[in-house]
């Protein structure tokens, strides 16, 4: 399992990587406890950290809204706080 800090009850923060202007958007997987994510948005006007946030949000199966982006923002490496995560068992 990747490494993740856990925070107050149900809430974990993670390190990402965002490679941009990808062929497709898309959740690579981890090296080096960072969590690689492709995007096809280009780095300008916030338009990337939207898209990270959304496909992370289908990914993790939270609303957007639930993820927080704690640094990093104009940054490829960034740290984010999941809210209220739920693991499927």
């Amino acid at each position: 399992m990747p490494h993740q800090e856990h925070t107050l009850s149900s809430d974990f923060v993670l390190t990402v990587l965002v490679k941009t202007r990808s062929a497709k958007d898309e959740v690579v997987g981890y090296v080096d406890d960072k969590l690689v994510v492709r995007l096809r948005a280009c780095p300008e006007k916030g338009k990337a950290n939207a898209a990270l946030l959304k496909l992370l949000g289908d990914y993790f199966d939270v609303a957007p809204s639930r993820i927080s982006m704690m640094s990093g923002h104009t940054s490829k490496i960034k740290r984010l706080k999941v809210e209220n995560f739920r693991p499927l068992n």
